[in-house]
């Protein structure tokens, strides 16, 4: 009972009275807003052109000393489609280091993961997630597909390499777009 009691204490002393007799509410928010709010949140993007029928677009997402939860990622494309994959420490030499983005322009933290395009992939590692199957409506009236997000939220080790893999599934040229969005940091908000 002196547990209950000091509990709702506690509550009291945090949470305006109003809000008990339904005169004031409380705020609530989304991870991804707080996120942003607290500078944490990072983007990237890449349009592909002229992708080969059957080819692969391969993009290296290094994260740093923190856990990484991948929270957006999103794919387009203008033929029959895509598939979209993900493995865990593939061996790979090369690649061009690709600019991230904060979409806080006032309180923005640097991310500590590194994103390259264009690697040379000589092992893909091994698949850490499911794949992701975009397949496109064929007619000529409306080819292809806009961007759409696919999969759900994933969380990724500290210091590791992973292969973002998109393979085309049609056999002619296609234009291709994907993009990013992740957290960086502990994996729950910061708590007194």
């Amino acid at each position: 009972m002196a547990l209950r009691n000091n509990l709702l204490e506690a509550l009291t002393v945090a949470l305006p009275t109003e809000i008990s007799s339904g005169t004031r509410a409380i705020n609530t928010q989304s991870y991804i807003e707080s996120n942003i709010k607290l500078g944490t949140q990072h983007e990237w993007a890449r349009l592909v052109t002229n992708l080969a029928g059957l080819a692969n677009s391969d993009t290296i997402f290094l994260t740093g000393n923190s856990p990484v939860i991948l929270k957006s990622r999103r794919i387009g494309y203008t033929g029959t489609g895509v598939n979209a994959f993900i493995y865990e420490n593939p061996s790979y030499t090369g690649g061009t280091l690709s600019p991230t983005q904060n979409p806080n322009a006032i309180n923005q933290v640097a991310t500590l993961s590194q994103v390259l395009i264009n690697p040379s992939i000589s092992a893909v590692g091994f698949l850490i997630f499911s794949p992701e199957y975009s397949i496109g409506s064929t007619s000529q009236q409306s080819k292809g597909s806009t961007s759409r997000e696919t999969g759900q939220e994933k969380i990724l080790k500290p210091n590791t390499a992973y292969l973002l893999r998109l393979t085309s599934i049609d056999s002619q040229v296609e234009s291709v777009t994907t993009s990013l969005s992740w957290y960086e940091g502990p994996l729950d908000l910061p708590r007194p």
